[in-house]
């Protein structure tokens, strides 16, 4: 007896086992279930740009270092349009606006508009900071004197207010709150009543890092925001409108949870519709729907006690698994049905079936989860846990198939059809698929030569395509969202933020002036350079408050806005404006004065343009910082920066793993070197193609797209796996591979038909998603499952003639057909699978 055979009384003895119990196979699935249920209460949802990277990636620890420092950099800002942004009825509602959000924002650690920009000037002796409208009375006569001294700030231009002098804006910076008895530092050290010990760390190597904004505060901080806007938002005089990261945040999270419900439900209502049409009763979809829907709970939950977030890429898991999962139930329930239906007994269909397609779906099922566990290989955090939940969702899935789905078919009620009803239908399908085989079998160089040359053009387009990750544009164009961030860019050049740490590794290492020059001059080139189409909007240091300073206290002198020449007389102006009460330095500068904080402010842009701008920028700075100062570009700007760096790595890693490991496994499961490396051509066809129709059709390739080459690779390997199996079967019983083609077309080629187009649908089905990115991930990945099965039915078939001539010529001849013999074929349908009969005999 053959291995494979061997293998198939071994799923027969399996199905006679479920059959004795069958509710001990319901009841067991059913428990393991609601323990991974137990998970439940540990999900989380996790989209900020931070959970992209790896704890230990060197970008998030520099990160952690300036947060460390300064509490981090997340920032929103509010932008309101008017051409009479200096009127004393717009300058009245700005700054109730700004009082408003002062004392209700929740986690607001710095607020900054027109109202309270900073003036600093000198008066007499004495050097004076205030705030520009602290003493207005609000009376129209002297909107004019404010207006001339709002101009004459320099910091103000492009971070408060726009050149055109049409466009204001509201900065605002967030710290997250108290959690627990954990108190967040305040690192500014410049207030001693406000300062707090920060909590110890378990590993007391382990330096303290503020934690992370949380969902629910983000979604507190937004809320807020927008109950506040609704109050002054006036669409005529006072249009206000909001962006920034903790908003965007904020939407991603809205989209995860709103968006996985539509797609899960979607995906199911299309699942159930398509297996009605295919098996026309209602077991044919209650059986399948039950046996998906179970596992795909128990992913989540197990997901839970792992301790594994729910991410924006986890999204499709529940479309994918669904479609998986049912793809394992079609190919059973269709042999169990067709054995049903023509009299045999319930007991003996189900043997049948497991022994018939169960190590097929072992087969598809290892294939699939291998290809989808290279994603652990990845450099980007979010695709390592999709490399874990993805695998283990695919095997529950097979588990449940095996296990749950069998005992259900035991115990239901299940209605015998009568052959004749859709016997013409079923035909017609059978009889199309069959006749694609014969076309292909019939001129397989030909059919070769045409796959070739859509592969090599979608290999001259997957070279050209681009890389991109600008998470603003995962929103449609004239969303809210996009329209600010598009104005903020448009306006004043900025919109997000990158930070510079310059450390000095000396304390009082700023008081030096030939430092400070240097690090005037870092703020210089940063203010005027321009890398990829990127340029700074602003550049906001501890350099514009020794200017201010110094030119205040020289008779307000603007020949005077420079660093003073000596260390003391730093030191006496840093001190002199720390005591007029502003909080300014502490957000630009540490408590020992050892290391500043250069805040860039960068307009909307991808991230590979920012990779670029960084990287270069490093250089610069570096050079210019000499032996002075340690500098380091860091912040959320330079982690998505990193991320597209970590994108390129886990794609060419993820993609070659999943084709060494496929590749192994087919050959494993074919049991053939030379038949299971050729069935890799079919399966890297949908991949190529996908890659060059993404090209071809202008969709970007980013963090999302490039999940789709492993997807699709496992999918594409379950078709051919079934398509193998059956082909290898009837070709050891005929000798004639175009009759085993025929024949597995006849008998699986439907099957492949009803899977792809359930997967495909269930990808399809993000064609109606809120973000751009996963729209596009739909899209591609639907197309690849449809040129997966045309390549299947295709190609597959040719490449096989080719292989197997040299075999067919050296085989017994009475084991061969004629073609004459093979177009006296003739079958009957019976709505599920196809009765293939012969009028010779073999």
């Amino acid at each position: 007896m053959s291995p494979s055979k061997r293998i198939e009384s071994k799923f027969e003895d399996w199905a006679r086992l479920i059959i004795r119990h069958p509710w001990k196979f319901i009841l067991l699935p059913l428990l393991l279930s609601a323990l991974l249920g137990l998970g439940y209460e540990n999900l989380r949802v996790e989209a900020s740009t931070e959970s992209f990277l790896q704890k230990n990636d060197p970008a998030r620890l520099t990160y952690n270092e300036f947060r460390r420092e300064f509490n981090g950099d997340e920032t929103g800002l509010l932008l309101i349009q008017s051409d009479q942004i200096f009127s004393s009825d717009f300058l009245l509602r700005l700054k109730a606006l700004h009082e408003d959000l002062e004392a209700n924002v929740p986690y607001l650690s710095k607020i900054d508009s027109l109202a309270n920009a900073r003036s600093t000037y000198g008066r007499g002796d004495e050097l004076v900071v205030e705030d520009l409208l602290e003493d207005w009375d609000g009376d129209e006569s002297g909107v004019a004197a404010i207006k001339a001294r709002a101009l004459s700030i320099p910091l103000l231009q492009n971070t408060i207010l726009a050149p055109n002098g049409r466009l204001t804006a509201i900065n605002m910076a967030f710290t997250p709150g108290q959690r627990g008895d954990a108190k967040i530092l305040d690192a500014s050290g410049f207030d001693d009543d406000a300062f707090a010990e920060a909590p110890a760390a378990q590993d007391s190597n382990t330096p303290y890092v503020p934690p992370l904004m949380e969902a629910e505060e983000n979604a507190a901080i937004v809320h807020t925001i927008e109950t506040i806007m609704a109050k002054h938002h006036d669409p005529e005089h006072f249009p206000i409108q909001l962006g920034g990261g903790p908003p965007m945040t904020y939407l991603i999270l809205g989209a995860i949870e709103s968006d996985m419900t539509f797609f899960t439900t979607g995906a199911i209502l299309a699942i159930a519709l398509l297996l009605f049409a295919l098996f026309r009763r209602l077991s044919g979809v209650f059986l399948p729907v039950v046996c998906v829907v179970i596992p795909l709970l128990a992913t989540f939950g197990m997901m839970g006690l792992m301790g594994l977030p729910i991410t924006i890429a986890s999204q499709i898991m529940p479309s994918f698994l669904l479609a998986v999962g049912v793809a394992d139930a079609v190919h059973l329930l269709a042999i169990f049905y067709n054995q049903y239906d023509k009299g045999t007994s319930r007991e003996e269909s189900l043997v049948y079936a497991l022994g018939h397609s169960g190590l097929a779906l072992l087969m598809t099922s290892i294939t699939t989860a291998g290809s989808l566990m290279s994603f652990l290989s990845a450099d980007l955090q979010t695709l390592k846990d999709f490399g874990i939940s993805a695998p283990a969702g695919v095997m529950l899935a097979l588990f449940y198939s095996l296990t749950m789905l069998p005992a259900l078919m035991v115990v239901t009620p299940i209605r015998r059809k009568t052959r004749k009803a859709d016997a013409g239908k079923a035909g017609k399908l059978d009889h199309i698929l069959s006749h694609i085989g014969d076309f292909s079998t019939a001129r397989p160089w030909a059919m070769v030569a045409v796959w070739s040359l859509v592969c090599l053009g979608s290999v001259y387009g997957a070279i050209k395509i681009e890389f991109a990750h600008n998470p603003s544009h995962w929103f449609k164009e004239g969303t809210p969202f996009r329209t600010t961030m598009d104005l903020a860019k448009n306006e004043m050049g900025t919109g997000l933020s990158a930070e510079v740490l310059v450390d000095t590794g000396a304390e009082n290492g700023l008081h030096d002036p030939e430092t400070l020059r240097r690090i005037d001059a870092m703020q210089q080139y940063l203010q005027d350079v321009e890398i990829s189409g990127v340029g700074v909007g602003k550049v906001i240091s501890i350099i514009d408050i020794i200017k201010e300073t110094n030119q205040a206290l020289n008779s307000n002198d603007p020949a005077a806005y420079v660093i003073p020449d000596t260390r003391a007389l730093v030191a006496q102006e840093l001190l002199l404006f720390e005591n007029s009460g502003s909080d300014d330095l502490e957000n630009v500068v540490d408590p020992l004065f050892q290391k500043a904080r250069l805040t860039l402010l960068i307009p909307d842009a991808d991230a590979f343009k920012y990779k670029f701008f960084i990287e270069e920028a490093q250089i610069e700075l570096n050079r210019i910082a000499g032996d002075k100062a340690d500098v380091q570009i860091t912040g959320l700007i330079h982690l998505s920066a990193r991320t597209t760096s970590a994108m390129i790595t886990s794609m060419a890693k993820s993609y070659a793993i999943a084709l060494v490991v496929i590749t192994i496994l087919m050959i494993v499961l074919i049991g053939d070197v030379r038949m299971g490396a050729l069935c890799m051509i079919p399966n890297l066809a949908p991949i190529v193609f996908s890659l060059g129709f993404m090209y071809w059709f202008d969709f970007p390739l980013d963090a999302f797209s490039m999940l789709i080459g492993s997807i699709a690779l496992g999918i594409a390997v379950d078709d051919t796996i079934h398509f193998m199996h059956n082909f290898q079967r009837y070709f050891r019983e005929t000798g004639n591979a175009r009759l085993a083609v025929h024949k597995t077309l006849l008998s699986t080629g439907r099957a492949l038909l009803i899977t792809s187009v359930v997967l495909s649908a269930g990808f399809f089905v993000f064609a109606f998603a809120t973000i751009n990115n996963i729209v596009n991930f739909g899209i591609i990945t639907g197309v690849a499952v449809i040129v997966a099965f045309l390549a299947d039915v295709l190609l597959s078939p040719a490449l096989v003639v080719i292989a197997t001539r040299k075999e067919e010529l050296s085989g017994t001849p009475t084991r061969q057909q004629s073609s004459e013999e093979m177009d006296a074929m003739s079958w009957v349908g019976d709505g599920e699978m196809p009765v293939f009969e012969a009028r010779t005999s073999l």
